[in-house]
């Protein structure tokens, strides 16, 4: 199982550290959602690195990584970060995109609760086309006849419909 996103990103600020060349003095920030996950002070450094993270192309966050004393960051600790980084966005957008599923997941058995198999069928009968062995008046105009037909077409659509939202409602394969 995957760990939640606070335990992930102290994780990580813990974790940074010990890849740069300078692990002793290195601190590592993350903020997230005006949240800040590991040393708050790594923001205020003078030598530091700063990313962005994104989520779906927009600014959720960034991350500092920064030395407590002049040093500088050598190109293979950017191109390190910069994939921490990518990493980072895709395991944030990843459980933003897991919680939005879950949410849309518990609406729909919200709306199952409250229409049982039981009342969708009866509604579906009720919405069911009359009998086509229903014989008419031989006084019906042929027009009236065309909007009687429109009319059940359109009310067996309607049944129809409501079958087929509830057979994808029932098995789970309904998409809000």
């Amino acid at each position: 199982e995957t760990p939640q996103l606070p335990e992930f990103l102290h994780w990580v600020t813990e974790r940074i550290p010990l890849a740069m060349q300078h692990q002793d003095l290195c601190i590592v920030a993350i903020e997230l959602y005006d949240q800040v996950y590991g040393e708050i002070n790594a923001m205020d450094m003078p030598c530091q690195i700063v990313e962005s993270l994104r989520i779906g192309g927009q600014s959720v966050g960034r991350i500092c990584v920064a030395y407590t004393q002049e040093r500088d960051f050598i190109d293979e600790e950017r191109t390190l970060l910069d994939d921490v980084v990518r990493r980072m966005n895709n395991y944030i957008e990843s459980r933003y995109l897991l919680e939005q599923t879950q949410a849309t997941l518990d609406e729909v058995k919200a709306a199952h609760q409250l229409y049982m198999p039981e009342q969708w069928n009866e509604l579906a009968s009720a919405q069911a086309p009359p009998d086509e062995n229903i014989q008419q008046d031989d006084d019906i105009s042929s027009s009236e006849d065309e909007d009687v037909s429109q009319d059940r077409s359109q009310d067996k659509r309607k049944g129809t419909t409501l079958r087929e939202r509830w057979q994808r409602i029932s098995t789970g394969m309904f998409v809000l």
